[in-house]
């Protein structure tokens, strides 16, 4: 094979993976490199191409190969660091992105997969190693939307939820069609609590990328938090209506429970008008059986028990036989409550904790501008 032709297959390969037909670009890299085995742009080509098709112990192969082909290559170990991390080997992942920024230091990618590779970590040492690592690719880097991308998810993955939306909207500004920039942002919003824009957000990405599994996945998350505050409302209905039906006098207890009955179905259908159809969908459906039945369990009861109490109450019945389901209702709702605000809680937690560890005493992170190409 002429050096001209291998020229060519690669700008070919290249220009299959853009467009995602890696599948292909895999084809034309692989007689590459079986008829040049010793070509470190092949290779690391061919390594790109099996990262698009998440074959991750074949990019680390063909990364491997690169490097032997080419020690000096800061992309060989840098694709290798990728393929570690993806692989779950993440100190090996640390060693290669930090050789990769010893061959190219003045490069921001390699800064950019080392704060990707040291992120995983919980301790506070290596969040900060993540943050300066981020922040040295967005300084040489300040017009590279995934340079923005990754400061964001650094800053998401410590609770600073408004300073990474900051970043994810900067990522944006630069490259209005960042899959990536739009996914984080879409989770910052769903851990913030506007599960709704989150959702939308998900749901345009997964339009976007249909073959891309992940993101449907993230708009049945969106779905699955929405279902859970839409019982979480009906549990604490329930509670309510037994409180006033112990506290107040038929018949207006009766009316009372009733209106309240009405007003969280009246709620929660506005609520479902407002979802995007593939939340709708998912709401309805859900992606585990299982789970769904249960939800639907829970719902049915709900409402159930909320017409039984109306009724009742409507009957004068004896305040003690509201005591009971009052307690085992009770015991719902702290019981859901904590499942709601324990994460939160962890996550305040860890925020005060790493906040002075990462960016040192004055506890907030350092806003790098977004810089057009052009400038």
């Amino acid at each position: 094979m002429s050096g001209v032709d291998v020229a060519t297959d690669l700008k070919r390969a290249e220009a299959l993976r853009e467009i995602g037909r890696a599948a292909d670009a895999i084809t034309i890299l692989s007689r590459v490199v079986s008829e040049s085995p010793g070509n470190a742009q092949a290779l690391c080509q061919l390594a790109q191409c099996y990262n698009a098709t998440r074959d991750h112990h074949s990019m680390l192969t063909a990364a491997d190969r690169a490097a032997a082909a080419n020690p000096q290559s800061e992309w060989a170990h840098r694709l290798r660091s990728l393929a570690l991390h993806n692989l779950g080997r993440h100190p090996e992942a640390v060693a290669a992105a930090r050789r990769s920024i010893e061959l190219a230091p003045n490069a921001w990618r390699p800064h950019m997969i080392l704060a990707d590779a040291v992120l995983v970590s919980p301790h506070s040492a290596d969040k900060r190693i993540a943050y300066e690592a981020a922040l040295r690719a967005l300084q040489i880097a300040p017009q590279a939307a995934d340079a923005h991308v990754t400061m964001g998810r650094v800053l998401l993955n410590i609770g600073e939820h408004e300073h990474a939306r900051a970043y994810f909207t900067n990522a944006l500004a630069l490259d209005p069609t960042n899959a990536a920039a739009h996914t984080n942002l879409a989770v910052t919003q769903l851990r913030s609590g506007k599960v709704v824009a989150a959702g939308r957000g998900f749901g345009a990405v997964a339009a976007a990328n249909p073959t891309e599994d992940m993101y449907a996945r993230n708009v049945g998350a969106s779905a699955f938090v929405w279902v859970q505050g839409i019982l979480d409302a009906g549990v604490v209905t329930v509670v309510v209506a037994l409180v006033v039906a112990m506290a107040v006098a038929a018949p207006l207890s009766a009316f009372l429970t009733l209106g309240a009955l009405v007003a969280f179905v009246t709620g929660a259908t506005i609520a479902y008008r407002r979802l995007p159809v593939p939340m709708r969908r998912l709401a309805r459906h859900g992606r585990n059986p299982a789970l769904t039945r249960l939800n639907i369990g829970v719902l049915v009861a709900v409402l159930g028990f909320l017409a039984w109490t109306a009724a009742t109450e409507g009957l004068a019945s004896p305040d003690q036989a509201y005591v009971t389901p009052l307690l085992l209702w009770a015991a719902v709702l702290a019981w859901r409550l904590r499942m709601r605000f324990g994460p939160r809680l962890h996550q305040h937690r860890q925020r005060r904790r790493y906040r002075s560890a990462v960016f040192g005493p004055d506890r907030r992170p350092h806003i790098v501008k977004p810089r057009a190409p052009i400038d």
